[in-house]
């Protein structure tokens, strides 16, 4: 690539590095089109290959960042999510023991309908706590996915049962 440099200044090989090349995005594809023009088709050859090869690194880098922030993130909110479960573990037990008069004392197996409400409520509320939480980090990965101008479909997939096959 040096011999495109011949008689210009170091301190201006960039700018005669950049009037050499391009790059072109094809429409409607993920493919971006890198070209160089140089007195040498080595030395095209040469710069076009680091470029590809710099490029590649960078963004295998930056998924690898997004990647383990996504990996943290979904990892405190279980942490929390597990607090909380045991938590309502622990309320859930205390009110057993304060209900337990319910109980049929004849047959243990039998449970008061009141409390089988309860019972079916708090089960309910864990669904959709844990339906929450999976939205949470689906919708976290979406705008993730939109900040990197990544292709959304993977994530329309994800949602289409809850928003519904229209919007997607």
């Amino acid at each position: 690539a040096r011999i495109d440099f011949t008689g210009t200044p170091r301190h201006e090989w960039l700018d005669e590095l950049r009037q050499h090349l391009s790059a072109t995005s094809i429409r409607r594809t993920n493919l971006i089109e890198v070209s160089y023009r140089s007195r040498s088709p080595r030395s095209a050859e040469a710069v076009v290959a680091a470029i590809i090869e710099s490029y590649m690194n960078f963004t295998a880098q930056h998924h690898k960042d997004v990647s383990i922030e996504l990996v943290e993130t979904l990892e405190s909110e279980r942490q929390e999510l597990e607090q909380q479960l045991t938590k309502t573990q622990r309320s859930l037990l205390v009110m057993k023991r304060r209900v337990r008069d319910f109980n049929n004392k004849d047959d243990p197996e039998i449970v008061h309908p009141t409390l089988q409400q309860a019972i079916a409520y708090h089960d309910s509320l864990l669904e959709t706590r844990k339906e929450r939480i999976q939205l949470e980090s689906t919708l976290a990965a979406i705008h993730s996915a939109i900040e990197r101008k990544a292709d959304l479909r993977q994530h329309l997939i994800t949602v289409e049962p809850t928003v519904g096959r229209e919007l997607v």
